[in-house]
């Protein structure tokens, strides 16, 4: 093969990986500050939870029962909320919803009573029930589904950088107590929630409803992601539907009647177990770890931890966090919890590279189920021998910990990155919601899990074991969805005559050239134009003849 014609096969997909990336430059950041913003608004109550509950005198069934109605909003209304976001537009509609969450978490502020904690707490679950879907959905208007992994695994990043992020915030926030009379923890709703206010405000004046609407957009460009996409516009709902699919009955079918989004929603809830139960314990799990080095019981430091359910989590962390940023309660000692909170922060941060990595390599395979099986088998082997490998060395313990979470949380980007996959394009954004919606209550069961297995054994061990076993059978469960893949491309084999193998090899040779393209100008151009035009004759070469859209998976 000649240089030239070399570079005349590589020149469409360099075009199309330049396209990709100024979708990925002009609504990338802005969507992953919402998701950053999110999680500060949905944990910060851990981090005030100390002072607030001190000062209204809520007990830890109230707190607890507050905790959970959160989830409660959140799971209910989650498929209503896309479908508003289906009539109103889902750009504008995120806006809103953020907007609307931040006036919530500004207002617990205000609250003096059980009962306003608990419809604030069911308020906020509400408005932000619908916050990730919009964004995984929107994503899916702007781009073609085989160039959403990286997005999603931005959105990881992002979120683990808030998680970093959040603990020191609060403690910031926290130390204003007493300025014009307010306490630390109102200052800390307060602020948080402006911010978020602000910042959907923005989102939905700055975010294009459709590539059509997108500025940073040359005709070309919409050209190469529509060929792509191979979807029908339909402008009644902003997004893509066929005729007779438009009703909330017949979208509610479609996504109940799928059997793989009710497959991956129950990977996901094993995967949650874990992943919540570490994002809830990970500053005590930490302390046990590191606070003794014989495999005896817990520490002082922890045998004063209340571990009876999930709700004494939370406050745990905040007591750690903030007698480690110097701010003393009756009976922490400093010096003794700054250090396991320093090292909290460790494995989030670790898990944002990770996200990153695993998203890019996925997408420039187009492989998904070995990215989830690798890492959630890593996870489950390490989360079972975390116990004898601490015995060995505290330093090894504490990288694996690291390693586990990454491998747990930083997966995130694989699993959403499913349901555009399997799902049809009309039904994508329900199917997005009730993925969510049940992969949830994973979230509910991990944090609660944990508690009960500590209070029963008095140490972390088998609780962390048992995380060990919710991630392996999620491990066999991914391996098992090899066989969609295997299916789809040799249906796509057949139906396009190999087309399906070469676009999988250019989808490869457009990932490994994007990071270079992101780089660039915000406006530049990096192949010509006439590469471009190239790209969408090549897409469109690609669908069936006639000009109908290939075949849906």
């Amino acid at each position: 093969m000649t240089v030239e014609t070399s570079a005349l096969m590589t020149e469409p997909g360099l075009a199309t990986a330049a396209v990709y990336a100024k979708v990925y430059r002009n609504i990338l950041p802005l969507l992953c500050l919402v998701a950053g913003l999110c999680y500060i608004d949905r944990t910060n109550l851990a981090y005030a939870s100390f002072s607030m509950t001190r000062d209204l005198h809520f007990s830890p069934t109230v707190y607890g029962a507050g905790s959970g109605l959160f989830f409660a909003g959140y799971s209910l209304c989650m498929i209503p909320s896309q479908l508003i976001g289906l009539r109103v537009g889902v750009s504008r509609w995120l806006g809103i919803q953020v907007a609307v969450w931040g006036l919530v978490a500004s207002c617990f502020s205000l609250v003096k009573t059980v009962g306003q904690f608990y419809t604030l707490r069911f308020l906020l679950g509400m408005a932000e029930a619908g916050a990730f879907p919009a964004i995984w959905y929107y994503l899916y208007l702007m781009l073609p589904k085989e160039a959403l992994v990286f997005p999603y695994s931005a959105l990881e990043a992002s979120v683990s950088c808030a998680n970093v992020l959040s603990a020191p915030l609060a403690a910031f926030l926290l130390v204003l107590d007493g300025k014009i009379g307010m306490s630390g923890w109102q200052w800390l709703f307060l602020l948080e929630g402006f911010v978020t206010m602000a910042i959907g405000s923005c989102a939905g004046l700055l975010l294009p409803a459709s590539i059509h609407q997108a500025t940073f957009l040359r005709g070309p460009d919409r050209r190469v992601i529509q060929e792509q996409q191979g979807r029908t516009w339909n402008p009644s709902i902003g997004g893509f539907a066929e005729p007779g699919q438009l009703t909330d009955a017949s979208l509610l079918r479609e996504a109940l009647g799928n059997w793989k989004v009710w497959y991956v929603s129950v990977m996901a809830i094993l995967k949650n177990v874990a992943a919540n139960a570490l994002l809830f314990w990970l500053p005590i799990i930490v302390a046990s770890l590191i606070g003794h080095d014989d495999g005896g019981p817990p520490s002082a430091l922890m045998a004063n931890v209340t571990a009876t359910s999930a709700v004494g989590a939370p406050a745990a962390a905040s007591r750690l966090l903030l007698a480690g940023g110097g701010i003393s309660f009756s009976g922490a000692k400093p010096n003794a919890l700054s250090l396991p909170v320093l090292l909290s922060s460790i494995p989030f941060a670790c898990n944002a590279v990770f996200a990153l990595l695993l998203g890019r390599s996925s997408q420039a395979t187009g492989d998904r189920a070995m990215h989830l099986f690798f890492p959630y088998l890593t996870a489950g082997l390490i989360f079972g021998a975390l116990s004898h490998i601490r015995a060995v060395s505290i330093t090894a313990a504490f990288v694996a910990l690291c390693v586990a979470l990454a491998c747990t949380i930083g997966t995130n980007c694989i699993s959403n990155a499913y349901i555009p996959a399997i799902a049809s394009s009309s039904s994508v954004s329900v199917a997005m919601a009730l993925y969510n919606s049940v992969g949830n209550l994973g979230g509910m069961l991990g944090p609660w899990i944990i508690g009960v297995v500590v209070e029963s054994t008095g140490s972390y061990d088998q609780a962390i074991q048992l995380l060990g076993v919710f991630m392996l059978v999620a491990a066999a469960m991914a391996w098992y969805t090899r066989r969609w893949e295997d299916g789809h491309a040799a249906k796509n084999g057949a139906a396009a005559g190999g087309g399906a193998l070469m676009n999988n090899r250019s989808v490869g040779s457009e990932m490994s050239s994007l990071m270079p393209c992101l780089r660039g100008s915000r406006h530049g151009e990096a192949p010509a134009a006439g590469g471009a035009a190239a790209a969408a004759g090549a897409a469109g070469a690609a669908a069936p003849a006639g000009g109908a859209p290939p075949p849906r998976s």
